[in-house]
């Protein structure tokens, strides 16, 4: 694996997690 696209995956990770944090706070919220 290639360093730019473990980078790449790395970035798209980060990206769904912070999508995931985003939904439950705002399903969260009152």
């Amino acid at each position: 694996m290639t360093f730019k696209r473990k980078i790449l995956y790395f970035k798209a990770f980060l990206n769904m997690v912070f999508g995931c944090m985003l939904m439950l706070e705002i399903i969260e919220s009152p």
